[in-house]
């Protein structure tokens, strides 16, 4: 069994002796998890320096986020609990430390995940994307291209060969370049690696930040038409099951490792 069931068990085998009588479970119902939403974290971005239109757009996108995450984890925790209604160890249902274990586990997660990700929209992603609007600002300019960041970007691409919008806009902050520079320089250098037959380093799979990230880039920061190639793998949407089974944090910097 998972280990969210493994966790509740163990802590009612703490508390209380197990039952013998599976059929006494159905008497005593589980109170589903309390998973709240965050308040909004419009006015923090804003006193962080993010204007005012960019900083709801970034709130509302972190809530519609959070909002499908705790549907995800309703959805799983209803699921999970018709199941052990039929395991073989359905006595833990007629248990009451386990009946407020068992949900709680579920706040427990969902609230470090949704914690880890406000930490990362204003500790990690928030100073990138003010970093990010200022080269877009810039987008028009005509810049040199900085031969002296070619090993930065060669760093880069032997660890990912994709570098999402923002990353074009890390590398594109610098290096001292516009992001049409480093966008261009990606494009060609996929096309002489594929060229002597070698395969791509591709980019973890995106999970919930990631199509956050995406999302508010694409909408605040648009590519005046620059058409970005797009991996070809299908990628799967992390639920709560994925979640629950491992510890999901946010994604990291890569740039921040390899300079």
């Amino acid at each position: 069994m998972l280990r969210i069931l493994h966790a509740a068990q163990a802590g009612a085998q703490r508390f209380a002796p197990q039952s013998t009588s599976s059929s006494s479970s159905l008497s005593l119902s589980i109170n589903a998890p309390s998973l709240p939403i965050p308040r909004a974290l419009t006015f923090t971005l804003v006193r962080m320096g993010v204007d005012a239109s960019s900083a709801e757009c970034i709130s509302s996108a972190i809530t519609r986020a959070v909002t499908r995450l705790k549907e995800s984890f309703e959805t799983d925790f209803s699921r999970r609990q018709q199941q052990l209604r039929v395991h073989p160890q359905a006595c833990y249902l007629a248990d009451a430390k386990f009946s407020t274990i068992f949900p709680a586990t579920y706040t427990t997660i969902y609230n470090k995940t949704v914690s880890g990700w406000t930490s990362y929209i204003l500790q990690e992603f928030t100073p990138r994307f003010l970093r990010a609007q200022a080269v877009h600002k810039l987008r028009n300019s005509k810049r040199p291209f900085n031969q002296l960041a070619v090993p930065l970007l060669e760093r880069f691409f032997s660890h990912n060969a994709f570098p999402s919008r923002l990353e074009k806009y890390d590398l594109a902050s610098a290096s001292d370049m516009d992001y049409k520079q480093i966008h261009v320089w990606f494009q060609n250098r996929r096309r002489r690696f594929r060229k002597d037959g070698k395969e791509l380093p591709r980019p973890p799979a995106k999970g919930p930040l990631q199509d956050f990230e995406d999302g508010v880039v694409n909408t605040l920061l648009p590519d005046d038409g620059a058409n970005d190639e797009e991996d070809e793998d299908e990628d799967e949407d992390e639920d709560a099951e994925s979640i629950l089974d491992k510890q999901v944090s946010p994604s990291s910097h890569l740039l921040s490792r390899i300079r």
